[in-house]
This record gives C-alpha cells, structure tokens and sequence, in this order.
C-alpha cells in the first residue's frame, strides 16, 4: 500500500473509523431531515384541507433530500477531522440507486413511484456535489 500525501500507513484504521462513524451520522441526519419534513407537510395538510399534499410532499422531498445531505456534511465536517467523503458519497448513492430499483420494480408504477425515484435521484446527484466535489460552505 502507497502512503498519500500528508497521510502515513499507520493512519488508516483511524480513516475507516472515522468513515464508519461519518456514514452511520450521515445516514442518521438524511432520516431525521426527511422525518421533520414529512411532519411539516402533515401539518399543513391538516391545517389546509382543499391542500394538494402530493405535489407538496414531492416538493419539499426534493429540498429535503438536498438540505439533508448538505447537513450531513457540516455535521461530518464538525464532529470529524479525517473521513472520506467519497466513500460517503458511494453509499450515498448506492442506497439511494437499490432504493429506485427497489421502488420501480416492487411498487406498482404511478405519481408516488416516479416521485419517490426522483427524490432518490435528487439524493444522488447532491451526494456527488456535496461529498464527492467537496462544495464549500464556509466561505
């Protein structure tokens, strides 16, 4: 095994550590998002009746699946110094791609289906930019 820059061979138990831990708080921060959103979009639904909540619940899915990332990213970034945001990212989008399959092929295909699988598609794509290409939000 070759050494990276600025990191020695004896460093990487404490990199799969820290991933490990990064990929089980990433995981734990999208479910607490997506779970504040869904009760959200509940509660204005049963404030407004006349409300479409499907168009609704799509919408603020899709944020929810971006701003869920992006806050599993600070939370990473704040709580650990050395993980690997790539392996993050492939999780990421490994879960959100077996989800898809799973909602395609095991779901009867409708509006929820195809809104599930592009929330899901959503989850990917800002899993890339947040965690693959690094997105600065400090600055």
């Amino acid at each position: 095994m070759t050494e990276a820059p600025g990191r020695t061979y004896r460093d990487w138990p404490l990199l799969v550590l820290q991933t490990a831990v990064a990929a089980v708080l990433s995981l734990v921060v999208n479910l607490v998002m997506f779970v504040i959103v869904r009760i959200v979009v509940y509660v204005i639904n049963s404030m407004f009746n006349d409300f479409n909540p499907a168009w609704a619940d799509f919408w603020a899915q899709c944020v929810a699946a971006y701003m869920s990332v992006a806050l599993a990213r600070l939370a990473c970034d704040a709580v650990l110094k050395h993980y690997s945001s790539k392996a993050i990212c492939v999780i990421f989008c490994a879960l959100a791609l077996l989800a898809g399959v799973g909602a395609v092929f095991y779901m009867p295909l409708g509006w929820k289906t195809l809104s599930d699988v592009i929330v899901l598609g959503v989850i990917c794509v800002s899993s890339v930019a947040v965690f693959w290409k690094r997105v600065d939000f400090h600055s």
